[in-house]
């Protein structure tokens, strides 16, 4: 019950008026905004703020793919318009 922040903010405000000489200083703890970790292995922001994204594909049964077709799933690419809201909200801190 004590843990409760409202009972402790009574608590204080009752403390108050027995003790109407003394200050009391309330400290608010803002929480740090973090990066979802499995998101921050996945998607990196370019310096213009864009996400980029590898392509899937390139993991195993790569015999039967083109040479042209393997270079394409190597490079990055730009997250779907659609999907950049919720990344961002994955990823609020930059780096």
């Amino acid at each position: 019950m004590i843990d409760d922040p409202i009972f402790f903010l009574h608590f204080l405000e009752y403390s108050q008026e027995i003790a109407a000489g003394t200050p009391i200083v309330i400290e608010v703890r803002v929480m740090k905004r973090k990066n979802h970790s499995g998101a921050s292995k996945r998607f990196k922001r370019t310096g213009t703020g864009k996400i980029i994204r590898k392509r899937a594909g390139k993991r195993h049964l790569l015999v039967h793919k083109s040479s042209k077709r393997r270079r394409s799933l190597g490079q990055s690419v730009t997250v779907h318009p659609g999907d950049v809201g919720m990344i961002q909200s994955l990823l609020p801190c930059p780096k």
